[in-house]
């Protein structure tokens, strides 16, 4: 007989509590956190929170790339609420976010920052590339996107998210519910 074993990481290194903690901030926060790189969907990104023009909406963004890639994504930002922050622990960045966009455009085994999000209730937008649907569970923890459909199907996902604050909260507790799998250190059989 077989089981799968997630990957796991410790709720407690993690600063994960069983309570849940609101994002300090008016409107929406959308955030990125990862390395910059163009299969990670990071333009994507940008032109689809263009696209969705949400009043009081920003995207923070975490993470760092190669310094011409980075000035190309802040150019292409350029007029939008979008704010860089460079390297940023996951537990500081996920405080300040409402909801984690994962935009990756390659196939992704199992992306672990979703697991993070996930952990510290925070519902996840991601294409569906990869590990990662297996994660996200369409319109209860998160929502799921086609890439190859161009950044309005990213736009709408954000839209909507963004435009039913109760559906928002029911998917943050979701998410921390779904998360359990990934933060079972103890199913890992003893070496």
């Amino acid at each position: 007989q077989s089981r799968v074993i997630h990957n796991a990481r410790n709720p407690a290194a993690l600063g994960v509590t069983d309570a849940f903690v609101p994002v300090p901030a008016a409107g929406i926060r959308f955030g990125y956190l990862g390395r910059l790189d163009g299969p990670k969907g990071v333009e994507f990104l940008i032109d689809a929170f263009r696209q969705a023009k949400i009043d009081q909406a920003s995207l923070l963004i975490g993470g760092s790339g190669k310094t011409a890639y980075m000035d190309a994504l802040r150019d292409r930002a350029a007029g939008l609420p979008v704010e860089f922050l460079g390297n940023v622990s996951p537990q500081h960045f996920l405080g300040q976010v409402h909801s984690l966009v994962v935009p990756s455009l390659w196939h992704e085994p199992l992306g672990m920052v979703v697991a993070e999000a996930l952990a510290h209730g925070r519902p996840v937008i991601s294409s569906r590339r990869g590990g990662i649907p297996e994660m996200i569970d369409d319109g209860v923890n998160g929502l799921l996107f086609e890439p190859n459909e161009g950044p309005s199907v990213l736009a709408r996902a954000m839209v909507s998210m963004a435009g039913d604050k109760l559906a928002m909260d029911r998917m943050a507790e979701a998410a921390h519910a779904r998360s359990r799998p990934y933060s079972d250190v103890k199913a890992w059989p003893e070496k």
